[in-house]
This record gives structure tokens, sequence and C-alpha cells, in this order.
């Protein structure tokens, strides 16, 4: 939520895309969500939910990184359908802790990490907005880097299932 709230006034500040266009992107991203949900989640079933979150902010950076470097609508097309796999990331979540949580306190153990995410997601707009105003790039520098960087601490020991 620290840059998603900027990507259509990014599109418009920067490139000069108008509504229109921006819908058709914002269209080609949840497409991208329902395939990418599918196959995210057949890698988490046939190897580990972990690498899937993994994969699952990975595309998420190289969706930025594609927004960030290029103005053309084909080329962003592409990496808005791209961003489309980091819409699944709550499920991950749900399917890495649940198996592991007590079975007296599983909903708890769910709902937790899932309430902290909500906060985060309250503050985060106001933070973007901040960044945002300094630089229309840099909410998207800082989310290219933190969800990398969550995205290789899926794949340590701490989140195996």
């Amino acid at each position: 939520m620290l840059f998603r709230p900027f990507i259509p006034q990014f599109l418009e500040d920067e490139y000069g895309y108008r509504k229109f266009e921006i819908g058709v992107l914002g269209s080609i991203l949840f497409f991208g969500s329902a395939v990418l949900g599918i196959l995210i989640g057949r890698v988490g079933d046939k190897w580990k939910k972990s690498h899937a979150l993994a994969i699952s902010l990975a595309l998420c950076s190289i969706s930025l990184v594609i927004l960030l470097l290029s103005n053309n609508f084909l080329i962003l097309a592409i990496g808005f359908f791209i961003a489309g796999g980091s819409y699944i990331t709550w499920s991950l979540m749900g399917a890495i802790i649940g198996p592991i949580a007590p079975e007296s306190i599983r909903a708890r153990w769910v709902s937790i990490p899932q309430a902290i995410t909500v906060f985060s997601s309250f503050i985060a707009p106001y933070v973007g907005g901040v960044l945002y105003s300094i630089s229309p790039s840099y909410p998207f520098i800082i989310g290219i880097v933190l969800t990398l960087f969550i995205a290789l601490l899926a794949t340590t020991k701490l989140f195996e299932e």
C-alpha cells in the first residue's frame, strides 16, 4: 500500500495516460491476478508455499521496475499483468501460517499477521504520499527494495513449512 494508491497518478503525471488507458491497465492487472494466482498456487502446492510467496513478491518488484522504466503501453500491460501475481500474498501467508499453528488458536495465528498488514496498509499511503511529493518514483523504488527483501526472507528458515 506504500505505492499502490499512486500508480494511477504516476501514470497520469509522468506518462500522460488518461483514465481510460489507466482503467485498461487495471483490468489487465486483475486478469493477471486470476491467471497468476492459479499458477503461483500450483507452485506452492508442488514445491513450497514459501517459494510461491517469494515468487509473488518478486513479481511485484519486477512489475514496479517495468513501471519505472517504460512508458510504452504494451510493455506496461505486461508489467501490470505480472503485478497481478502480487495480489495473492495474503492467501499464501494464510496457507503458510495455518498448518503450523496449533489447532486451538489457528484463527488467531492467521488473523494477527493479517491485522498487522492491514494496520500497515492504513499508514503506508501517508508515507507513500510524502515520498511521492518528494519524487514520484520514490514510493516505487522503496516498494521494489522492500518486496525483494521480503521475498528473500520468505526463502529462509523463518518461512519453512
